[in-house]
């Protein structure tokens, strides 16, 4: 997701779509994942699992604001000041999210146990999303380095493995990477955030995909 309103004009009705069949996959990623911890008692599926709620409600804060923006006229000060409002906080609220999501993906990846070391994580989260919530760029960037170095663990648990779930767990991360490289492309020609919507909907997909094959065995 690339910023809230972003993209042209003619794909505005439709703009939301992408994202919400990705929050529908995360959903449905949050309740297998549940009935996996539920069945073993892992807690690495507690926390991918709660790795995805909080990428789903990154698509409800960004879906809600863009929802209640172009429901409003814009025709006086007031109403412009209460979009620009909206879009603060649905953008504090994406950001925030987002980078739980992939911090808490990491710690799980690197089985990084060490609560000082996740609460530091934790305190650059929000500090980031507080001070630094406009600079959309900067958070793509920071979620493809974040996001890089999980794939990178991904691919070499499918070279080690070969099994289709694991295939389609790489991808999934894989895509997510390229679908942050398009959203940064996206701030500067919002005629391909569409493109960039639509890959990110795809590594969701992929990862469902993979739980599927991993529920089959």
């Amino acid at each position: 997701m690339a910023i809230v309103l972003l993209g042209p004009e003619w794909f505005n009705p439709i703009n939301s779509v992408p994202e919400m069949i990705s929050l529908v996959i995360s959903l449905i990623i949050i309740g297998a994942t549940y009935k996996a911890y539920k069945l073993t008692k892992d807690r690495k599926f507690f926390f991918f699992g709660l790795s995805f709620a909080f990428i789903a409600l990154s698509f409800i804060s960004k879906i809600a604001a863009e929802l209640i923006i172009r429901s409003e006229a814009r025709e006086s000060i007031m109403e412009a000041m209460r979009s620009a409002a909206v879009i603060d906080f649905g953008q504090i609220g994406f950001v925030l999210t987002t980078l739980l999501a992939y911090v808490a993906l990491m710690m799980l990846v690197f089985k990084v146990h060490d609560k000082r070391l996740v609460s530091m994580f934790c305190v650059f989260t929000f500090l980031f999303a507080l001070f630094a919530y406009k600079e959309i760029v900067l958070l793509h960037i920071l979620s493809i380095i974040i996001l890089g170095f999980i794939t990178s663990v991904f691919f070499e648990n499918y070279n080690k493995k070969k099994h289709m779930a694991s295939l389609f767990v790489f991808l999934s991360f894989l895509l997510q990477t390229i679908a942050h490289v398009f959203y940064i492309i996206a701030n500067y020609n919002g005629r391909i955030d569409p493109l960039a919507e639509g890959i990110h909907m795809l590594g969701y997909l992929s990862l469902l995909i993979a739980i599927i094959y991993c529920f089959k065995k």
